[in-house]
């Protein structure tokens, strides 16, 4: 998955944060639903044969107050938790995030965490 500058659900300029020569968190300030980590692509070192069709490695939508869930995308990997300490991380079946429309996303996220 490409990186992206907007916000997918609220349209707003995301937020940069360098993290070094390792990766480049971007988060929305505005509507406070998605925050990712990207690769910083310049480090050949550690990215020597770049895939250039995923330079997004983490992607974290917040669902709700209390639930957030993320995928890893070049593990494929999908999960659940909450801020909250009663709860853990949950997996969850992997599927490719459509960040699109955030309603229907929302819908098929608790779908998925209901029947996991």
């Amino acid at each position: 998955m490409k990186i992206f500058e907007y916000c997918p659900f609220c349209k707003s300029l995301l937020q940069s944060r360098d993290n070094g020569d390792i990766s480049v968190n971007k988060k929305c300030y505005v509507c406070k639903k998605i925050d990712m980590t990207c690769k910083y692509l310049d480090n050949k070192a550690l990215y020597p044969k770049e895939d250039p069709d995923n330079d997004i490695y983490n992607i974290e939508v917040t669902i709700s107050d209390r639930l957030i869930v993320g995928w890893w995308l070049e593990s494929e990997e999908t999960y659940i938790y909450s801020h909250k300490a009663e709860y853990g991380m949950a997996r969850l079946p992997w599927f490719e995030p459509d960040l699109s429309d955030y309603d229907k996303l929302s819908k098929k996220i608790k779908l998925y965490a209901l029947f996991s």
